[in-house]
């Protein structure tokens, strides 16, 4: 929408809760800031004692002193790190819990399978095709959006059969649907609203763009292999 931005409507609830988790988060860059100026100074942390343990936003703050930038960078790796597990378990509880035979397949392949590892998680079929689905109807981020910082193109989408560029102006907001990128009927079937994890049995032609859960390209999440292992059913 480019300079249209600003006509949208604003949410000020979503800006003032923003506003409480920058503030929050700014506390401990100042900290990671004042860390690595005593570092550089005196060779010691704040409190005079040498610090031989890793601590990720004191790592960051040795490539970036911008505390902005530090403080998005943190709340990149938070959001990354917890909120999407909890919003994928949560999927998957809600879609199971009305469907006990399918529950109590995967508990039964569980035990049999052992403890959980990577290996073991791998050969979990049926586990993997309930995450592949609920990923697939709720994606973690469901529309994915990135501005412009300068002239560019999309090298399709244009055009009648929308097969041609698209120019991009400097300032304009590109957005990825992929809540209904992944609810295509011509890729998965005319079901492509419904739960239904055996479908995946059968997609083994999918293109490399029909499913985005995890982005694409040189930024697709580095969680992608590990999906799998927190949503493992545990078992006594």
């Amino acid at each position: 929408m480019g300079q249209f931005m600003a006509l949208m409507p604003r949410d000020h609830d979503w800006e003032a809760g923003c506003k409480v988790l920058h503030e929050y988060g700014d506390i401990f860059v100042e900290r990671a800031l004042k860390y690595q100026e005593s570092w550089r100074t005196r060779g010691a942390d704040v409190g005079g004692k040498i610090q031989d343990r890793y601590v990720f936003l004191q790592e960051l703050a040795k490539q970036i002193t911008d505390p902005k930038e530090l403080r998005n960078q943190l709340l990149g790796i938070l959001l990354v790190g917890s909120e999407t597990t909890a919003s994928l378990l949560a999927g998957c509880v809600s879609l199971l819990s009305n469907r006990p035979t399918l529950w109590t397949k995967l508990h039964k392949e569980a035990v049999d399978l052992g403890i959980p590892n990577n290996e073991s998680v791998k050969a979990f079929t049926s586990l993997n095709y309930v995450i592949n689905e609920v990923l697939r109807l709720y994606p973690i981020l469901p529309v994915i959006g990135r501005m412009a910082n300068k002239d560019t193109s999309l090298p399709v989408g244009g055009g009648p059969l929308g097969d041609s560029p698209v120019f991009i102006p400097k300032g304009t907001m590109a957005v990825t649907n992929t809540y209904a990128l992944h609810r295509r009927p011509e890729v998965f079937g005319i079901d492509s609203d419904e739960f239904n994890p055996e479908r995946w049995a059968s997609m083994k032609t999918l293109g490399h763009w029909d499913f985005l859960p995890f982005g694409g390209g040189p930024r697709v999440c580095i969680g992608r292999e590990s999906r799998s292992l927190p949503i493992y059913p545990r078992h006594s």
